[in-house]
Protein backbone atom coordinates (compact mmCIF):
# COMPACT_ATOMS: atom_id res chain seq x y z
CA UNK A 1 0.00 0.00 0.00
CA UNK A 2 1.16 3.39 -0.68
CA UNK A 3 1.92 5.87 1.93
CA UNK A 4 1.21 9.17 -0.23
CA UNK A 5 4.61 10.35 -0.61
CA UNK A 6 6.58 10.80 -3.40
CA UNK A 7 9.99 9.44 -3.97
CA UNK A 8 11.66 12.23 -2.01
CA UNK A 9 13.83 11.12 0.66
CA UNK A 10 12.13 11.01 4.46
CA UNK A 11 14.97 13.43 5.51
CA UNK A 12 13.89 16.00 2.90
CA UNK A 13 9.84 15.63 4.09
CA UNK A 14 10.91 16.38 7.68
CA UNK A 15 13.28 18.79 7.01
CA UNK A 16 10.58 20.38 5.00
CA UNK A 17 7.64 20.21 7.81
CA UNK A 18 10.28 21.69 10.16
CA UNK A 19 11.32 24.64 8.15
CA UNK A 20 8.04 25.56 7.34
CA UNK A 21 6.99 25.14 11.23
CA UNK A 22 9.91 27.35 12.08
CA UNK A 23 8.81 29.86 9.45
CA UNK A 24 6.11 30.50 11.26
CA UNK A 25 7.24 31.04 14.20
CA UNK A 26 9.62 33.98 13.11
CA UNK A 27 6.71 35.42 11.23
CA UNK A 28 4.53 35.92 14.04
CA UNK A 29 6.60 35.80 17.05
CA UNK A 30 3.44 36.43 19.33
CA UNK A 31 1.39 33.40 18.40
CA UNK A 32 1.71 30.57 21.29
CA UNK A 33 3.29 27.60 19.90
CA UNK A 34 2.01 24.82 22.35
CA UNK A 35 4.30 22.42 21.82
CA UNK A 36 7.86 22.60 21.89
CA UNK A 37 10.17 22.04 18.87
CA UNK A 38 10.32 18.68 17.21
CA UNK A 39 13.28 16.45 19.13
CA UNK A 40 14.07 14.71 15.89
CA UNK A 41 17.49 13.97 14.16
CA UNK A 42 19.56 13.09 12.09
CA UNK A 43 23.29 12.07 10.90
CA UNK A 44 24.58 15.25 8.33
CA UNK A 45 27.83 15.63 7.01
CA UNK A 46 30.87 14.88 8.88
CA UNK A 47 28.99 12.82 11.30
CA UNK A 48 27.08 15.87 12.96
CA UNK A 49 23.29 15.88 14.07
CA UNK A 50 21.35 17.88 11.81
CA UNK A 51 20.33 21.15 12.80
CA UNK A 52 16.86 21.15 11.59
CA UNK A 53 15.94 24.49 12.87
CA UNK A 54 18.18 26.14 10.92
CA UNK A 55 18.13 23.42 7.96
CA UNK A 56 21.80 22.31 7.72
CA UNK A 57 24.34 20.69 9.69
CA UNK A 58 26.05 22.73 12.45
CA UNK A 59 29.49 24.27 11.05
CA UNK A 60 32.40 21.81 12.46
CA UNK A 61 34.56 23.57 14.80
CA UNK A 62 38.12 23.33 13.35
CA UNK A 63 39.87 21.14 15.90
CA UNK A 64 43.56 22.56 14.65
CA UNK A 65 43.74 26.41 15.34
CA UNK A 66 47.29 26.72 15.21
CA UNK A 67 49.56 25.54 12.52
CA UNK A 68 53.44 26.19 11.66
CA UNK A 69 54.99 28.07 9.08
CA UNK A 70 58.91 27.15 8.26
CA UNK A 71 60.61 29.97 5.78
CA UNK A 72 63.44 27.09 4.72
CA UNK A 73 66.94 28.41 3.83
CA UNK A 74 65.90 31.93 2.13
CA UNK A 75 66.18 33.61 5.53
CA UNK A 76 69.70 32.39 5.73
CA UNK A 77 68.72 29.93 8.71
CA UNK A 78 66.70 26.37 8.45
CA UNK A 79 63.69 25.94 10.81
CA UNK A 80 63.14 22.48 12.21
CA UNK A 81 61.69 20.45 14.89
CA UNK A 82 64.59 18.16 16.79
CA UNK A 83 63.09 15.23 18.75
CA UNK A 84 65.78 13.17 20.99
CA UNK A 85 66.48 9.34 19.96
CA UNK A 86 64.39 6.59 21.51
CA UNK A 87 63.54 2.79 20.49
CA UNK A 88 60.13 3.73 19.44
CA UNK A 89 61.55 5.23 16.52
CA UNK A 90 63.47 2.60 15.42
CA UNK A 91 61.56 -0.20 13.70
CA UNK A 92 63.37 -3.64 12.95
CA UNK A 93 61.82 -4.02 9.71
CA UNK A 94 63.27 -7.55 8.97
CA UNK A 95 60.74 -9.37 11.46
CA UNK A 96 57.74 -7.23 9.99
CA UNK A 97 57.57 -4.30 12.66
CA UNK A 98 55.98 -1.69 10.36
CA UNK A 99 55.26 1.79 10.97
CA UNK A 100 53.31 5.21 9.48
CA UNK A 101 53.90 8.83 9.14
CA UNK A 102 50.83 11.20 8.92
CA UNK A 103 51.19 14.88 8.37
CA UNK A 104 49.04 17.94 6.73
CA UNK A 105 51.64 20.11 4.36
CA UNK A 106 51.59 23.52 2.21
CA UNK A 107 54.67 24.00 0.15
CA UNK A 108 55.44 27.57 -0.87
CA UNK A 109 56.11 27.07 -4.62
CA UNK A 110 58.36 29.34 -4.64
CA UNK A 111 61.35 27.30 -3.14
CA UNK A 112 62.73 24.73 -5.78
CA UNK A 113 65.03 21.57 -4.84
CA UNK A 114 64.98 19.32 -2.30
CA UNK A 115 63.17 20.01 1.11
CA UNK A 116 62.91 17.20 3.57
CA UNK A 117 59.58 16.45 5.63
CA UNK A 118 61.23 13.91 7.82
CA UNK A 119 64.33 12.38 8.62
CA UNK A 120 66.41 9.96 10.93
CA UNK A 121 69.47 9.82 9.86
CA UNK A 122 70.67 6.42 8.33
CA UNK A 123 67.56 5.00 8.69
CA UNK A 124 64.56 6.91 7.18
CA UNK A 125 63.71 9.91 5.00
CA UNK A 126 60.69 11.74 3.36
CA UNK A 127 61.46 14.66 1.08
CA UNK A 128 59.78 16.75 -1.37
CA UNK A 129 61.79 17.50 -4.67
CA UNK A 130 61.06 19.82 -7.43
CA UNK A 131 61.88 19.22 -11.05
CA UNK A 132 62.36 22.52 -13.14
CA UNK A 133 61.80 26.35 -12.22
CA UNK A 134 59.43 27.51 -9.82
CA UNK A 135 58.71 30.17 -12.03
CA UNK A 136 57.01 27.63 -14.16
CA UNK A 137 54.36 24.57 -13.64
CA UNK A 138 57.00 22.05 -12.80
CA UNK A 139 56.23 18.73 -11.25
CA UNK A 140 56.66 18.08 -7.53
CA UNK A 141 57.86 14.57 -6.21
CA UNK A 142 57.31 13.22 -2.80
CA UNK A 143 60.08 10.46 -1.59
CA UNK A 144 59.88 7.67 0.82
CA UNK A 145 63.28 6.26 1.48
CA UNK A 146 64.77 3.58 4.01
CA UNK A 147 68.22 3.10 4.56
CA UNK A 148 69.77 -0.19 5.16
CA UNK A 149 71.50 -0.13 8.28
CA UNK A 150 73.34 -3.77 7.96
CA UNK A 151 76.97 -2.45 5.77
CA UNK A 152 75.52 -3.29 2.61
CA UNK A 153 74.74 0.57 1.54
CA UNK A 154 71.62 -0.29 0.12
CA UNK A 155 67.99 1.69 0.23
CA UNK A 156 64.69 1.01 -0.90
CA UNK A 157 63.03 4.03 -2.11
CA UNK A 158 59.28 5.11 -3.75
CA UNK A 159 58.49 8.00 -5.82
CA UNK A 160 55.65 9.63 -6.39
CA UNK A 161 54.72 12.55 -8.40
CA UNK A 162 51.94 15.18 -6.36
CA UNK A 163 52.32 18.17 -8.97
CA UNK A 164 51.18 16.30 -12.21
CA UNK A 165 48.40 14.36 -10.20
CA UNK A 166 46.98 17.59 -8.53
CA UNK A 167 47.98 20.28 -10.74
CA UNK A 168 49.51 22.30 -8.49
CA UNK A 169 49.95 26.08 -10.21
CA UNK A 170 52.15 28.55 -8.02
CA UNK A 171 51.46 29.48 -4.53
CA UNK A 172 49.64 26.30 -2.88
CA UNK A 173 45.76 27.30 -2.27
CA UNK A 174 44.99 24.71 -0.09
CA UNK A 175 46.39 22.11 2.11
CA UNK A 176 47.66 18.44 1.08
CA UNK A 177 47.20 15.45 3.67
CA UNK A 178 49.92 12.52 2.93
CA UNK A 179 49.97 8.96 4.97
CA UNK A 180 52.99 7.02 4.18
CA UNK A 181 52.90 3.15 5.66
CA UNK A 182 55.43 0.31 5.39
CA UNK A 183 54.68 -3.01 6.39
CA UNK A 184 58.24 -3.87 7.53
CA UNK A 185 58.78 -6.98 5.28
CA UNK A 186 62.38 -5.91 4.73
CA UNK A 187 64.57 -7.29 2.24
CA UNK A 188 65.25 -6.72 -2.03
CA UNK A 189 61.89 -5.93 -2.65
CA UNK A 190 60.89 -4.44 0.58
CA UNK A 191 59.74 -1.18 -0.95
CA UNK A 192 56.82 -3.42 -2.43
CA UNK A 193 55.27 -3.26 1.53
CA UNK A 194 54.99 0.46 1.58
CA UNK A 195 51.75 2.29 0.63
CA UNK A 196 50.53 6.10 0.21
CA UNK A 197 47.24 8.02 0.89
CA UNK A 198 47.07 11.15 -0.89
CA UNK A 199 44.16 13.04 0.59
CA UNK A 200 42.34 10.18 1.82
CA UNK A 201 42.82 8.50 -1.82
CA UNK A 202 45.33 5.43 -2.40
CA UNK A 203 48.01 6.44 -4.77
CA UNK A 204 50.12 3.46 -3.97
CA UNK A 205 49.84 1.93 -7.53
CA UNK A 206 51.32 5.45 -8.82
CA UNK A 207 54.58 4.89 -7.27
CA UNK A 208 57.71 4.74 -8.84
CA UNK A 209 59.72 1.81 -6.66
CA UNK A 210 63.38 1.44 -6.91
CA UNK A 211 64.73 -1.47 -5.76
CA UNK A 212 68.10 -2.20 -4.58
CA UNK A 213 69.61 -5.41 -4.08
CA UNK A 214 71.58 -5.24 -1.53
CA UNK A 215 69.06 -3.82 1.19
CA UNK A 216 68.09 -6.05 3.97
CA UNK A 217 66.91 -3.98 6.88
CA UNK A 218 66.85 -0.63 8.46
CA UNK A 219 69.28 -0.63 11.98
CA UNK A 220 68.40 1.23 14.94
CA UNK A 221 70.55 4.36 15.33
CA UNK A 222 71.17 7.06 17.86
CA UNK A 223 70.23 9.89 15.65
CA UNK A 224 67.81 12.54 16.28
CA UNK A 225 64.48 12.44 14.71
CA UNK A 226 63.90 16.00 12.53
CA UNK A 227 60.86 17.21 10.70
CA UNK A 228 61.74 20.60 8.59
CA UNK A 229 65.22 20.25 7.64
CA UNK A 230 68.18 17.16 7.78
CA UNK A 231 69.79 16.18 10.89
CA UNK A 232 72.76 18.35 9.21
CA UNK A 233 70.72 21.05 9.31
CA UNK A 234 70.70 21.16 5.08
CA UNK A 235 67.56 20.86 2.66
CA UNK A 236 65.25 23.22 5.11
CA UNK A 237 61.34 23.15 4.32
CA UNK A 238 59.88 26.04 3.29
CA UNK A 239 55.73 25.95 3.68
CA UNK A 240 53.80 24.91 6.42
CA UNK A 241 53.11 21.92 8.37
CA UNK A 242 50.32 20.72 10.57
CA UNK A 243 49.19 17.57 12.89
CA UNK A 244 52.17 15.74 12.36
CA UNK A 245 51.63 12.28 13.60
CA UNK A 246 54.04 8.91 13.42
CA UNK A 247 52.59 5.18 14.29
CA UNK A 248 54.22 1.64 15.48
CA UNK A 249 51.57 -0.06 12.56
CA UNK A 250 51.41 0.16 8.67
CA UNK A 251 48.02 1.66 8.65
CA UNK A 252 45.04 0.42 6.48
CA UNK A 253 43.00 2.57 3.60
CA UNK A 254 40.27 3.49 6.06
CA UNK A 255 42.60 4.23 8.75
CA UNK A 256 44.17 7.00 6.41
CA UNK A 257 40.64 7.94 5.32
CA UNK A 258 39.91 8.36 8.63
CA UNK A 259 42.72 10.48 9.49
CA UNK A 260 41.85 12.64 6.47
CA UNK A 261 38.13 13.24 7.98
CA UNK A 262 37.05 14.85 4.48
CA UNK A 263 39.89 17.24 4.45
CA UNK A 264 39.88 18.76 7.88
CA UNK A 265 42.00 17.43 10.80
CA UNK A 266 40.25 15.94 12.94
CA UNK A 267 41.20 14.40 17.01
CA UNK A 268 43.56 11.54 16.41
CA UNK A 269 42.84 11.14 20.23
CA UNK A 270 39.46 9.15 19.06
CA UNK A 271 41.23 7.53 16.43
CA UNK A 272 40.36 3.53 15.98
CA UNK A 273 43.88 2.93 16.14
CA UNK A 274 45.18 5.27 18.16
CA UNK A 275 47.06 2.89 20.73
CA UNK A 276 49.56 2.53 17.93
CA UNK A 277 50.49 6.64 18.16
CA UNK A 278 53.73 6.55 18.87
CA UNK A 279 54.06 10.75 18.81
CA UNK A 280 51.80 13.50 17.77
CA UNK A 281 52.68 17.08 17.43
CA UNK A 282 50.23 19.34 16.83
CA UNK A 283 52.38 22.35 15.81
CA UNK A 284 51.34 24.78 17.79
CA UNK A 285 47.99 23.44 19.44
CA UNK A 286 46.85 24.51 22.12
CA UNK A 287 48.50 28.32 21.97
CA UNK A 288 51.77 27.39 22.92
CA UNK A 289 53.26 29.38 25.65
CA UNK A 290 56.88 28.49 25.45
CA UNK A 291 57.97 28.54 21.61
CA UNK A 292 61.01 26.36 22.36
CA UNK A 293 58.81 23.25 22.37
CA UNK A 294 56.00 21.06 20.49
CA UNK A 295 54.77 18.58 22.77
CA UNK A 296 54.36 14.95 21.92
CA UNK A 297 50.33 14.51 22.76
CA UNK A 298 50.49 10.98 23.03
CA UNK A 299 53.68 9.91 24.80
CA UNK A 300 56.83 11.92 26.23
CA UNK A 301 58.78 12.73 22.84
CA UNK A 302 58.34 16.55 23.11
CA UNK A 303 59.98 18.35 20.53
CA UNK A 304 62.88 21.42 20.72
CA UNK A 305 62.41 23.89 18.21
CA UNK A 306 64.77 25.36 16.17
CA UNK A 307 65.14 29.17 14.93
CA UNK A 308 61.39 29.43 15.50
CA UNK A 309 59.44 32.16 17.06
CA UNK A 310 56.16 32.93 18.00
CA UNK A 311 55.18 34.89 14.92
CA UNK A 312 55.87 31.59 12.78
CA UNK A 313 52.46 30.24 14.56
CA UNK A 314 49.18 31.20 12.87
CA UNK A 315 45.50 29.47 12.71
CA UNK A 316 45.20 27.81 9.35
CA UNK A 317 41.42 28.73 9.21
CA UNK A 318 40.70 25.01 8.74
CA UNK A 319 36.91 24.49 7.04
CA UNK A 320 35.14 21.79 4.61
CA UNK A 321 36.47 24.18 1.25
CA UNK A 322 40.02 22.30 2.56
CA UNK A 323 38.36 19.36 1.42
CA UNK A 324 38.63 17.83 -2.35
Amino acid sequence: MSSGLDERPLRTVIESHILERNKYQSKFPSYEFKQSDPQASMLGVHGMSYDWKHGHAPIPTPFSTRALTFTGPNDGTNEYLEIADADAFSFDDGSGEGFSVSFWFNRDDQAAGTQYFLEKDGEYLIQSVYIGSPSSDVQQNLYFILYDGTGGGGYEQVIIPIRTTYGFNGQHSTWEHVVFTYDGRGGATASDGISIYVNGVDKTSSLTKLDSATYVKMVGTSNPVRIGASTSNANGFKGKLDEFSMWSDDLTSDEAIEIYNDGIPNNLGVHSNYAETIAWWRMGDPVPTDVSTIIDEKNNHDATTNNIVAGDFFDPNWSVTNSD
